[in-house]
């Protein structure tokens, strides 16, 4: 048989859950949810949630026979990516290997570098040249740093050159420091 829609509505968190299952004929704690929430009829859109923030949830099924527990299991929320520029490494009289951290934080990342012979002050996206000209490294979705580098060639031998890492997901982009 199949079941009724039905709606997902509770109080989770990392040492205890408490997650229940309403169907159309079910009334009470249900009234907090707002139709307008409700793409399908058997799914719950949960607003204002904390971008990079576990979320610990379960299911509980309730019958006249008992009551049924599912295991407790955790999302984490994507947020904006961290940048660190690290270090540059060989080092030669016309090109430098750009060396870059850029931690995910649960979102398809990019990562790309930018280089001058005239320091920017502050990282951004606008000063000097941009290493890839488009795109970038994909550093994946994680949420440890992530290495990724870039070789830049046709540098003038003895001049000083600037960079930083510089890392976008969905969620904002971040800057690392100029080195």
């Amino acid at each position: 048989d199949a079941l009724a829609p039905v709606l997902l509505a509770g109080y989770f968190s990392q040492q205890h859950c408490e997650v229940k299952l309403y169907n159309e004929v079910n009334s009470g704690f249900i009234e907090v949810f707002s139709a307008e929430l409700l793409s399908w009829p058997d799914m719950v859109v949960l607003t204002g949630l904390t971008a990079g923030t576990t979320y610990w949830y379960c299911a509980i099924g309730q019958s006249s026979v008992g009551k049924s527990y599912g295991v407790l299991l955790s999302v984490v929320t994507p947020g904006a990516p961290v940048a660190t520029t690290n270090a540059a490494t060989a080092i030669s009289g016309t090109g430098a290997t750009l060396n870059g951290e850029a931690t995910a934080n649960g979102a398809t990342t990019t990562a790309w570098f930018r280089w001058s012979a005239t320091n920017p002050g502050t990282c951004d996206d606008l000063f000097g040249t941009r290493t890839p000209a488009t795109g970038g490294t994909n550093v994946g979705v994680g949420t440890s740093p992530a290495p990724y580098t870039a070789s830049v060639t046709g540098l003038t031998p003895g001049a000083t050159y600037y960079f930083c890492a510089i890392a976008q997901n969905s969620e904002g982009t971040a800057y690392g420091a100029v080195r």
